[in-house]
């Protein structure tokens, strides 16, 4: 679907409310519309993936996910709140899959490359 037919898409929705139309399912499961929106709207703005109270001492981590975009939120020692890539630099498999709590260090289950809390390699 190209650009042209989410504006006219769009034109529709946007019209007084008796003559309005909703967004077609594609708008809900087309990989098309989801890139165009993760492009045109989400990396354009700030998005509130989470509450730091849900981080409550160092070392407290939250996997998430942002439009697609593994992202891991966590508490370092210093009490800051940080959010990384939720990607190993070396294979790219997930650092973290669960909430739960680590002492120092992240560490990749596939080769073991290590994280500290403040996103350096170990």
């Amino acid at each position: 679907m190209g650009i042209q037919r989410y504006s006219d898409m769009f034109a529709e929705v946007l019209r007084p409310t008796g003559e309005a139309k909703g967004l077609p399912n594609e708008a809900y499961t087309s990989e098309d519309f989801l890139a165009l929106e993760r492009d045109r709207l989400w990396a354009r703005t700030w998005v509130c993936v989470g509450v730091a109270s849900k981080l409550r001492k160092p070392g407290f981590v939250i996997p998430v996910e942002i439009v697609g975009v593994p992202v891991i939120l966590l508490r370092d020692h210093d009490g800051a709140v940080r959010a990384y890539h939720n990607v190993c630099s070396h294979r790219g498999t997930k650092l973290v899959t669960k909430p739960r709590r680590v002492s120092d260090t992240l560490r990749c289950p596939y080769h073991g490359w290590c994280y500290q809390l403040d996103g350096r390699v170990c």
